[in-house]
């Protein structure tokens, strides 16, 4: 996934654990499944570049050319991604 899609993600599971507590009583099976995949989602994020013009590394190759760059940044944080979320 994208950083944007799990962004969009996040900002759903913050809203649907903001209506939990809204609730009375509260339902604590309900809003610690949410919680859980917050902590997961939270995982994936910090796996993701922020900005599609994030360097895939500090010091690129010689010669590099920067869409090269980008896309191997992009890749790298899609693998990184996908592994947290199907590791959960």
């Amino acid at each position: 996934m994208r950083y944007d899609d799990l962004q969009m993600l996040y900002q759903q599971l913050r809203r649907e654990l903001d209506a939990a507590y809204a609730q009375q009583p509260w339902d604590g099976t309900r809003i610690d499944r949410i919680a859980a995949d917050l902590l997961q989602l939270e995982r994936s994020l910090a796996a993701c570049p922020r900005r599609v013009g994030q360097w895939a590394s500090a010091a690129p190759a010689p010669g590099a050319r920067r869409h090269e760059l980008v896309e191997g940044a992009a890749g790298q944080a899609e693998g990184k991604a996908q592994k947290a979320v199907g590791d959960a």
